[in-house]
């Protein structure tokens, strides 16, 4: 499983914060890996808990112009928040959130709800794959309102 989201542009990224979701399954986020750009920033830490931010600080700033979290486990991803961490590609030092406060960037939907509540099945296909990871972020990219691709594989 999977969570991927575009940005406009590339951005040096120095971190990202990931909210667990709140009202169950708390072990699943844990050692989800965090990529910038299709590089490896870093790895979540074991024993998450419902509704905990966990940061994951990049060894190196990493540029890239999307970031994707994958679990490490055979089971859902299941998150409810999302900051991506900055500093303006022009090397200002001024940093910012890419998915601004807190409560932004949800998982599929940015209406405050569960991640599984704006849910659109596409098709059945696993994500086992970069070509299908590819097809289902074209697919999701033709649907209004849409703010990430969720994949699942077996």
């Amino acid at each position: 499983m999977w969570w991927r989201a575009q940005f406009g542009r590339d951005y040096w990224v120095d971190r990202v914060r990931i909210r667990n979701r709140r009202d169950c399954c708390g072990g699943r986020l844990a050692d989800s890996e965090v990529f910038i750009g299709g590089e490896s920033c870093g790895k979540v830490e074991k024993g998450t808990k419902n509704g905990q931010w966990y940061t994951v600080k990049c060894q190196n700033d990493l540029k890239g112009n999307q970031i994707t979290i994958k679990t490490t486990r055979n089971d859902y991803l299941s998150i409810s928040g999302i900051e991506v961490w900055t500093g303006e590609d022009e090397g200002e030092d001024e940093e910012e959130s890419m998915f601004g406060d807190k409560e932004a960037g949800f998982c599929v939907t940015s209406r405050n709800r569960d991640q599984n509540s704006g849910v659109k099945k596409l098709n059945n296909l696993d994500i086992n794959t970069a070509e299908r990871e590819n097809e289902c972020l074209e697919l999701c990219s033709k649907v209004p309102g849409v703010t990430a691709c969720e994949g699942i594989w077996s």
